[in-house]
């Protein structure tokens, strides 16, 4: 079992403590594509939304076929929901002026939980 401990003087499960910021993170990982965003800008740090989409489709277990049109809508569905989502929750940078994201300080917990999220879709 993983313990997740708050800083001294917190409880456990306030909007404060750590327990807080776990909930946030799996709340924000809830989606199998919103996990192969991030797994693929774990790999590269940057990309544009038009690579985050073309990539995310790619790993989805039947991506061997990705069709313009799928691309398209996948972006569509990134930037107007996952990414300023996924931004307002800190997991990464997402700038709507040059559609471009960056991974860059994400939660302390984010690293281990992507983690174990990985090994279990491989």
């Amino acid at each position: 079992m993983v313990s997740i401990d708050n800083a001294p003087g917190e409880r456990r499960g306030t909007e404060t403590g750590r327990a807080f910021e776990l909930d946030e993170v799996l709340a924000a990982l809830h989606t199998r594509r919103r996990r192969y965003v991030v797994y693929y800008l774990q790999e590269v740090e940057v990309a544009t939304v038009k690579e985050l989409a073309q990539k995310s489709l790619e790993l989805e277990p039947d991506g061997t076929d990705v069709q313009a049109t799928d691309v398209e809508c996948r972006r569509q569905r990134l930037v107007h929901g996952d990414l300023p989502q996924l931004a307002t929750l800190d997991v990464l940078e997402y700038d709507p002026a040059s559609e471009t994201v960056r991974y860059d300080d994400p939660p302390a917990v984010l690293d281990g939980i992507l983690h174990v999220c990985k090994e279990l879709e491989r």
